[in-house]
């Protein structure tokens, strides 16, 4: 943030103690996962469920608790996976109703050496 933003959000958030909650259970958020703090996770959880907002948010997280407990917790990743798999969903959408499949394979190996 930078400048009128700034001052803006300030006074947001010194005006509306709703506000500051919700801004400051994001920054948490925020950092649990930057910092792969899984073990905060529930409390996290008992402490945004109290606030409407979050509540839909929090209800999702439960619904698959161990799972997003794991995402937050280890040093794993499926980011290059997703990556292509979204590369080569673009590269299909392109391409959509205008040419073969051989087509379609030869630009994705093309794409990739």
């Amino acid at each position: 943030m930078g400048g009128k933003t700034d001052t803006f959000s300030k006074k947001l958030l010194e005006n509306s103690s709703l506000l500051k909650q919700l801004w400051e259970l994001n920054l948490e958020f925020k950092s649990m996962m930057e910092r792969k703090k899984g073990e905060d996770l529930k409390r996290w959880c008992e402490k945004a469920a109290k606030l409407s907002p979050f509540k839909s948010f929090v209800r999702g997280i439960q619904q698959d608790f161990d799972a997003v407990y794991q995402e937050m917790s280890s040093c794993w990743s499926n980011g290059q996976t997703e990556g292509q798999v979204n590369r080569l969903k673009n590269i299909k959408r392109q391409m959509y109703g205008r040419a073969s499949f051989e087509l379609l394979r030869r630009r994705v190996l093309a794409n990739s050496a």
